[in-house]
C-alpha cells in the first residue's frame, strides 16, 4: 500500500505567537527583484525584474519543528542525530479537544481515544494528538489554553515503542494557565529515555 504524506506546517511569519523567551523568526528581503535586475547589469538591456532574495532567519523552536535530546541535555545529539526513519511512516491522530484547558492528556485518556479510532499503536508509529490549539495559534491563548500530556501517558507511548510525537503547541506537557509555563514539560521529557 502507497503511503500518503500529509502536510503539517504551520505558517512563519515575523509576529507569530512564540513562547515566552523563544526568538521570534526574521524575514526580511534582502534584494527586490528591481534591485537584483539592476546589480547583474540585466536592467540596462531592458530585463528590470529577476529574482528577489530573502532573508531568514529562523530558530530551532519556533513553526513546525521536531525537538531533539540536545534541548534537554548537553551530551545528547541535536536534530541531525534524530533517525530520518523515525519522521515519517505509519500515523495516528488522536482527538483531545473535550478535555478542559490545562488538563492533563493521561494513560487512560490515550486509551480512550485509540479505543474511539479503533487503532492499535505499534513500534515506530508517529502519534499526533489533536488539541485544537490550531484555531487560536495566532492568539496569546495558544501559550496557556490547551491541554497537554502526562508524563505517564508519555511513557506508556514509549513502551509501546512511540518515537515520535506531535502536536499543534509549544511544548508537550500541560500548561498551568501561566505565561505558557507548564508543569508537565520538563518533568516529563527530563526522563525521556536516550533511545528517543
Amino acid at each position: 500500500m502507497a503511503h500518503k504524506l500529509i502536510d503539517l506546517s504551520m505558517p512563519v511569519h515575523n509576529d507569530m505567537v512564540a513562547f515566552p523567551r523563544v526568538v521570534r523568526p526574521s524575514m526580511a528581503m534582502y534584494e527586490t527583484w528591481q534591485e537584483f535586475a539592476e546589480r547583474i547589469g540585466a536592467a540596462k538591456y531592458g530585463v528590470t525584474w529577476l529574482t528577489a532574495s530573502c532573508l531568514i532567519v529562523l530558530g530551532d523552536h519556533i513553526g513546525t519543528h521536531i525537538d531533539s535530546l540536545r534541548h534537554l541535555r548537553d551530551d545528547a545529539p541535536g536534530p541531525e542525530g534524530i533517525p530520518l526513519d523515525y519522521c515519517y511512516g505509519d500515523a495516528v491522530c488522536l482527538d483531545f479537544r473535550h478535555l478542559p484547558k490545562g488538563a492533563g492528556i493521561s494513560v487512560n485518556d490515550v486509551k480512550a481515544a485509540l479505543g474511539k479510532v479503533q487503532y492499535t499503536v505499534k513500534p515506530l508509529d508517529i502519534v499526533l494528538i489533536h488539541t485544537g490549539a490550531g484555531a487560536i495559534q495566532e492568539t496569546n491563548a495558544y501559550l496557556t489554553d490547551q491541554v497537554g500530556m502526562t508524563a505517564e501517558a508519555t511513557h506508556w507511548l514509549l513502551d509501546q515503542g512511540v518515537k515520535v510525537a506531535g502536536r499543534v503547541s509549544h511544548q508537550m506537557g500541560q500548561h498551568d494557565g501561566g505565561a505558557g509555563a507548564s508543569r508537565g514539560h520538563s518533568r516529563e521529557l527530563r526522563g525521556v529515555r536516550s533511545g528517543l
